[in-house]
């Protein structure tokens, strides 16, 4: 009796100190198989879904075989309003009648005389079968502490899932199901402290604001959600995805194989590409910045911020590359050319000017554009219907002397202007416009 309550003691110890389901398993197998010396025990649990049952632990001769082991549905209703603790000899017949003959077989050869089942609050969370040796049935001080341990155990593994399900979401971002920022340090921070080599790639949808703008929050939603998908598709059992920002992502690979990164990235970029909606009339793109470790970053804070600086040169050269960091990258370029920082906007200016012509061509039957600045020179270019153009023109700092313009949209209808949007541009501002139109006058000066 001593050593049955020392075991039980020792049990309840081990299970109230932990919320590791692992430990859970194994005080409770470990706590059973002292006192019951059964022949075999056999414990399957409910996975998370509906009728799902695994095979978590087994000991002794139990020979596991699935289609056998798994209740039917009939008996798992009976089951759910019975005792938890079910006999298979005469007060157990309305157990055994709702199995199959081959359930009742196995039953039979593998000696199991009890089934118990793990229940909270009348919702099975798993299955024991005990086999004992030479189908001896159990005593009652056995079944009383068989009970007690499936009891508290099943009280102990709801509280263990209830915290693991917390700690889930707490790392998982909502809206994608990656994981989130915070846990992105966390990963990022223990790879480096066990000196594991690794590769780190951050991605960056580009002008993903103005994205918003134009298309709307839902469908900012939609994309981001598209993007977290593919990465989903592409990542391995051995890379974690997290969604680090609003439009930024990242993917801690093993390894520090640079060639494969980058084969990783063009087909997230593909991936993307190819889920982009056809009307879309601003093409998505997206810088990839790759940082190694240990070879290159040292430790956890340069192993981020060496891939966020290959991002930001990756948007330097144009947007929508791959760069990779490599030492002496974070050495500025002071190019005195401003034409260089324009040409950077032309996407912005392109996506800008599409919408809004998309919106005149709805509203309006005559359609006369105005985009204008306030005082000096004046170009003007005009586009009809059988000969529609492509408008480039390039106003950089050196020869128009530009830091700056507010640019109001207008259409002209029966001799009024109707004012569409005003757009102020800092930020050493007139860039490229690229757009195609019909019937419009396209006006620009400069502050």
């Amino acid at each position: 009796m001593k050593e049955r309550e020392e075991v039980f003691d020792h049990f309840i110890t081990a299970v109230i100190n932990t919320l590791n389901t692992d430990e859970i398993y194994d005080a409770a197998i470990e706590a059973l198989q002292d006192i019951l010396q059964p022949g075999g025990l056999l414990l399957m649990m409910n996975q998370n879904t509906r009728h799902v049952f695994s095979v978590i632990r087994k000991c002794g001769s139990i020979a596991c075989t699935k289609s056998y082991s798994v209740p039917t549905d009939s008996m798992l209703q009976e089951l759910k309003d019975s005792p938890n603790l079910t006999m298979l000899d005469d007060s157990g017949k309305h157990i055994l009648a709702l199995m199959t003959p081959r359930q009742r077989e196995w039953l039979n050869i593998e000696n199991i005389t009890a089934i118990y089942t793990l229940k909270y609050n009348q919702v099975i969370i798993g299955f024991l079968y005990i086999a004992t040796h030479d189908g001896q049935d159990l005593t009652p001080e056995e079944i009383k502490y068989l009970e007690k341990i499936c009891y508290y155990s099943s009280y102990a593994l709801r509280n263990a899932n209830l915290y693991q399900n917390a700690y889930r979401a707490s790392i998982t971002d909502d809206l994608t199901s990656l994981y989130n920022r915070k846990h992105a340090f966390e990963c990022i921070d223990n790879v480096c402290q066990h000196q594991k080599p690794s590769t780190l790639i951050v991605l960056d949808i580009d002008d993903f604001k103005l994205y918003n703008e134009l298309y709307g929050a839902q469908e900012g939603d939609n994309l981001i959600h598209r993007f977290a998908q593919v990465i989903l598709q592409e990542i391995t059992s051995k890379d974690i995805g997290f969604r680090f920002g609003s439009d930024v992502f990242i993917v801690l690979k093993e390894g520090t194989d640079l060639e494969e990164a980058r084969d990783y990235c063009k087909r997230i970029v593909d991936g993307i590409t190819d889920a982009t909606p056809a009307n879309t009339v601003w093409d998505i793109t997206i810088t990839c910045g790759i940082s190694v470790f240990p070879d290159i970053s040292t430790d956890a804070a340069s192993f981020l911020h060496n891939a966020e600086q290959a991002i930001y040169y990756g948007k330097q050269a144009g947007k929508g590359n791959i760069e990779v960091y490599r030492p002496g990258i974070d050495e500025r370029s002071h190019d005195p050319d401003i034409r260089a920082a324009y040409e950077r906007v032309a996407p912005t200016i392109y996506a800008l000017t599409a919408v809004f012509f998309k919106l005149i061509d709805s509203v309006f039957h005559r359609k006369r554009l105005l985009i204008r600045t306030f005082g000096g020179h004046c170009i003007k270019t005009v586009c009809n219907r059988e000969n529609p153009c492509h408008i480039r023109n390039i106003l950089t700092g050196k020869s128009a002397g530009i830091t700056g313009a507010v640019i109001t949209l207008m259409v002209a209808d029966n001799g009024r202007d109707h004012v569409i949007h005003v757009w102020q541009i800092t930020d050493h501002l007139c860039g490229i416009f690229h757009m195609c139109f019909h019937n419009g006058i396209f006006l620009v000066s400069k502050l």
